[in-house]
């Protein structure tokens, strides 16, 4: 059989103690490929998901992580950090803020101005004055990701306080698309009204008049726009409402989505685009702290709130960042990828030990969408993939990549192969089908020539842009697709245009052979 894998790909899979390492210390074990650590609950789905490890040659690995004492994340966030850096994580060079009582840490600018704005109600001054440069780490990655980095020399000597760092988990709100359609908020259905009367709200989530309208339209129009048959329809207009009842991130989750929603079908020009605009920000900030809150300590009780909620979050990226046709061309981050898929990649993973009860309980509908069987190929060599193959440069051309590059496209070709192989075994193509089939398996080295821009990973992005096109339609995506195109075909050189150009003629770009 063709690899699947992304780190143990090719030839036989290392040994448990080569992959797997444990720091007594911290009580944690690390992967020595990813380079973070696993939280106990996670090491199965770690297994399968990133390094494509199967049921049957999974056993030595699992009874090699059983043999150690593993603290919960909760545990690690409390321990003292007594030496810098903590060796086998990588140090990522970022900011620290220099308000007092604060420290705040990220990695780039960009975030560090967002913070000084909605925690210090201020533009931050720059460097050296309301911030600092600052090597960090961080023990785990995606939605339990905390930064810690070195004590400052002054208290060097002092009593060493336990460090809880901030979760760096998303960029704040970009502009809403500008739309021009008509509004649509005059078309409130009756037999939904009954709904918002019925949800008796806990005290402290109870709404004001702008917030009740929002959630009347989520209930009436947003929840639709997003379901994808009967069942996540009735999941999205009824289930989601009731568990956000008592859960405060999962409101504000749904208000955030609501608010860009109708920004997204109110003319730009309007003074309402701004203030729901703003509305969408201040509920998004309002949601992230109390998720993750949430998601460090899931419970079968939360795991509803908090699965959906995580896809709530992918649909607020798209959203809010749509003037951002990049999608997967971004800056860096500490695991190479964009921030929505790192609520894809890691969100999943930290629900491992509860997805019976997701499977059982009221959001089953979107769960099941995470499991659907995919066809297995021969070796994955379609005439498609055959076909990205091909533009592997010659190995006496002096275009011709590192072996380990070759690898990697590979690869990822035959993922992206397989992807497109399953569209045709059914007959609806939803947001999730196209996020599931490619962007969840691929792999972090794939990401990071990506982030280099090398021309074979652009090509293969440029290939899955036509699943892109399909989920065009939704509001929260449209254009994305083209634009997405747009950017990959920007960053390529000429002689690289015969390779896109199938891509480039489903989606309706104009192609023009080089010179």
């Amino acid at each position: 059989m063709g690899s699947r894998g992304t780190v143990t790909a090719a030839g036989p899979d290392p040994l448990p103690s080569q992959l797997l390492h444990y720091n007594s210390t911290y009580r944690v074990l690390f992967c020595t490929e990813c380079k973070y650590a696993i939280q106990p609950t996670g090491i199965v789905r770690h297994l399968k998901e990133i390094h494509h490890i199967r049921r049957s040659r999974r056993r030595p690995f699992t009874q090699y992580a059983s043999k150690f004492d593993l603290a919960s994340p909760e545990e690690v966030f409390q321990t003292s950090i007594y030496e810098f850096p903590v060796p086998g994580l990588p140090i990522w060079e970022g900011l620290r803020c220099e308000e007092k009582g604060c420290g705040h840490l990220c990695i780039s600018e960009k975030r560090m101005r967002s913070h000084w704005m909605s925690e210090h109600v201020r533009q931050g001054r720059g460097k050296d004055v309301d911030w600092k440069e600052a090597r960090l780490q961080t023990f785990f990655r995606g939605n339990l990701l905390r930064y810690f980095t070195e004590q400052e020399e002054e208290k060097v000597g002092a009593v060493k306080e336990r460090w809880l760092p901030r979760c760096v988990l998303y960029d704040t709100l970009g502009h809403a698309r500008q739309a021009t359609e008509q509004s649509i908020m005059d078309a409130v259905t009756q037999d939904i009204a009954h709904l918002i009367d019925d949800l008796e709200l806990e005290p402290q989530n109870s709404l004001d008049e702008k917030d009740s309208f929002l959630l009347q339209h989520y209930i009436d129009h947003t929840a639709s726009s997003i379901a994808t048959d009967p069942a996540t329809l009735k999941l999205w207009q009824e289930s989601v409402p009731y568990l956000a009842r008592s859960e405060k991130f999962l409101l504000h989750g749904i208000l955030a989505l609501s608010a860009l929603h109708l920004a997204h079908v109110t003319p730009s020009d309007s003074p309402l685009h701004s203030q729901y605009l703003l509305s969408a920000t201040t509920h998004q900030d309002a949601a992230m702290p109390v998720f993750r809150s949430a998601i460090a300590a899931v419970t079968p009780d939360t795991c509803h709130a908090v699965f959906v909620f995580s896809h709530i979050l992918v649909l607020y990226c798209f959203a809010s960042e749509s003037q951002d046709e990049r999608l997967f061309i971004v800056a860096p981050t500490p695991d190479l990828s964009p921030v929505w898929l790192q609520f894809l990649r890691a969100g999943c993973r930290l629900l491992c030990h509860v997805w019976d009860d997701l499977e059982e309980g009221p959001v089953r509908a979107l769960a099941s969408a995470w499991e659907i069987p995919e066809l297995e190929l021969n070796e994955g060599r379609t005439l498609f993939v055959k076909q990205l193959m091909s533009f592997i440069p010659a190995r006496e051309s002096q275009d011709a990549w590192p072996e380990e590059e070759d690898k990697i496209y590979t690869e990822t070709a035959i993922l992206l192969g397989r992807a497109f192989s399953n569209v045709v075994l059914g007959t609806t193509f939803t947001t999730w089908d196209a996020l599931r089939m490619w962007p969840t398996c691929i792999s972090i080295e794939y990401l990071e020539m990506l982030r280099k821009q090398h021309p074979g990973a652009l090509v293969l992005l440029a290939h899955y842009c036509v699943l892109l096109k399909r989920i065009e339609g939704n509001w929260y995506f449209e254009g994305r697709a083209t634009g997405l195109l747009r950017s990959v075909v920007g960053c390529l050189d000429r002689k690289w245009m015969e390779a896109v150009r199938w891509p480039m003629n489903e989606i309706g770009m104009e192609y023009t052979c080089s010179s």
